[in-house]
């Protein structure tokens, strides 16, 4: 199995990911249903908020994996975070704004 990370709040799209590949790291908001999923597991989770986003996105870009999943996440993730070489999907449940 491939290594992964998933960074959001969408359950249902982190329980897919798990099918198929070792996820090593979650960033998550505290109160969300893949918090309070995965809070006592054994997959390191990182809460995510505007106090640390900075540090979350620095970690994000510094960490070696093949696959990172974007689903639900709250913040737009800056361009030197997919400086690694992890392939990135990004899936949204509507459209995104325009900025």
């Amino acid at each position: 199995m491939i290594n992964s990370i998933f960074i959001g709040t969408r359950l249902e799209a982190l329980e897919a990911l798990k099918s198929y590949t070792n996820i090593e790291l979650i960033v998550t908001k505290k109160g969300s249903w893949v918090y309070n999923q995965y809070n006592n597991s054994e997959i390191n989770i990182q809460l995510i908020d505007k106090t640390n986003k900075s540090e979350i996105f620095d970690l994000l870009s510094k960490i070696e994996t093949r696959l990172m999943l974007s689903a639900g996440f709250p913040y737009i993730l800056p361009d030197y975070v997919f400086n690694n070489d992890a392939l990135f999907v990004n899936s949204h449940p509507g459209l995104l704004p325009y900025l």
